[in-house]
């Protein structure tokens, strides 16, 4: 039978499991001060079938530790060496290792900050069944070495890891440029979806090394396409936006969160004339602080039919702004807004649809408020947590006028009275639910 041990004490266990009969299967000595060297010894004498071994977070890790796991282990399949307090292993002992475990299948060597690309390269290479690899925080592996470990082993499943990124003095960031190698090697997504014409949902979050170019090469295969997660792509500029929009007719959502919108990019053509899809029904942008009123104009534009809009976090975007957001999208039913500077004023047409408005943290005042009661009167879920310069007042018009509302968030708004707030059930009898500092009233 196959078993699972995972040593809590090592001074303690170390002598019973070495007399112990039992063969193990999954043996995890992680967060230990040492490497309990005669233990593996002792156990790959005795038990010929380990297949994993999990050593994460341990005190430190040297090339002959890596050797002695290899020599008494010959079986095994699943390695975790990742992030050790010190690490002096190198490309010797990875590459000593991977000569004898033939079947190994998993690794993760994260945290081992002195192995290079040889390391990756032998492992594809010397490891036939190698089908996963993590090396995160390994910032002396290059790009051309993963492009490179992919070409000699094509049918790795998963490989993981993380891209540096360079900050710059002022707005943003510079993303490190993608090497072509990678983004040649990486044709694995490429292949998906070219023999997956009827795939409809692609989530490709912080997939860091996605250019423009990359997206429109996948959006001629994305015809059947409803909904994309592109979120944490911080290579993706405005281009990305206008080709799924343009390219994939049956696309409803749009999740495009810390990117680099705002930005026109490389594969934009300005002099374009922006393709309609009304067939878009959420855009999730937030985050995006480079997003200014010129580049979401011309979205609200291509998107005329967007009923969820999250423009949470986008500081460039102006009140004026969305008013003639909300002029060109008439049935937007949710607006996020929170933590923003805008303030919707001078507004003078009605915005019935709307039915659930986020202001939390944004600049919002008594005034602000108004023009909402007033125009934005079908509102049932408003959400002004934090919003320091609203005031009894402001809170009451919204209140009084907005007859369908069931949800208001009244958290950290200080000069909204107690008082006030008391009477709120007698005021709207609709309302379902009331946040404050104190107390959430159901």
């Amino acid at each position: 039978m196959l078993l699972l041990l995972k040593l809590l004490s090592l001074d303690q266990e170390n002598s019973q499991v070495s007399q112990s009969s039992l063969d193990l299967d999954t043996l995890n000595l992680s967060n230990q001060r040492t490497l309990p060297i005669d233990l593996f010894r002792d156990i790959g004498s005795k038990m010929k079938n380990l297949r994993v071994l999990i050593c994460s977070n341990i005190g430190s890790l040297w090339d002959s530790h890596l050797m002695i796991m290899a020599y008494c282990f010959p079986l095994l399949q699943e390695l975790d060496i990742s992030f050790p307090l010190i690490s002096e292993a190198t490309d010797f002992g990875i590459s000593k290792l991977s000569l004898l475990l033939e079947r190994l299948r998993k690794i993760n060597f994260s945290g081992n900050y002195l192995i290079t690309d040889q390391s990756l390269v032998a492992l594809c290479q010397n490891c036939m069944s190698i089908e996963d690899i993590s090396f995160f925080n390994c910032f002396k592996i290059t790009q051309g070495g993963i492009a490179n470990a992919i070409r000699f082993r094509p049918t790795l499943a998963s490989i993981a890891f993380n891209i540096e990124k360079r900050r710059i003095h002022g707005r943003g960031l510079a993303p490190m440029p993608i090497n072509l190698d990678l983004i040649d090697s990486l044709k694995r997504i490429h292949s998906v979806v070219s023999n997956c014409p009827l795939v409809q949902c692609l989530d490709l979050r912080k997939a860091d090394f996605l250019t423009d170019h990359c997206i429109g090469k996948l959006s001629m295969f994305l015809l059947n396409l409803t909904s994309i997660n592109l979120s944490g792509c911080d290579q993706l500029t405005n281009s990305t936006f206008y080709t799924l929009t343009r390219g994939c007719p049956k696309l409803v959502e749009i999740k495009m969160d810390r990117t680099y919108l705002g930005e026109e990019g490389e594969d934009s053509d300005s002099s374009h004339v922006p393709v309609q899809n009304t067939q878009v029904k959420r855009l999730y942008l937030g985050h995006n602080i480079l997003l200014g009123d010129q580049s979401l104009m011309k979205m609200a534009s291509i998107c005329p039919n967007v009923e969820l809009l999250d423009l949470n976090s986008c500081g460039s975007i102006s009140g004026e702004c969305i008013v003639e957001v909300l002029r060109k999208c008439q049935k937007i039913k949710q607006l996020g807004l929170a933590n923003t500077g805008v303030k919707l004023l001078k507004m003078d047409f009605e915005v019935l649809q709307l039915k659930v408005l986020n202001l939390s943290g944004s600049r919002i005042d008594d005034e602000a408020l108004c023009i909402i009661s007033k125009w934005c009167c079908g509102l049932v879920v408003l959400d002004i947590q934090g919003c320091s310069y609203v005031t009894t007042k402001g809170v009451k018009e919204v209140v009084e006028s907005c007859m369908e509302l069931r949800e208001l968030n009244l958290k950290n708004c200080g000069f909204v009275s107690d008082s006030f707030v008391a009477s709120l059930d007698l005021l709207r009898p609709s309302l379902r639910r009331i946040i404050t500092n104190s107390y959430v009233d159901v």
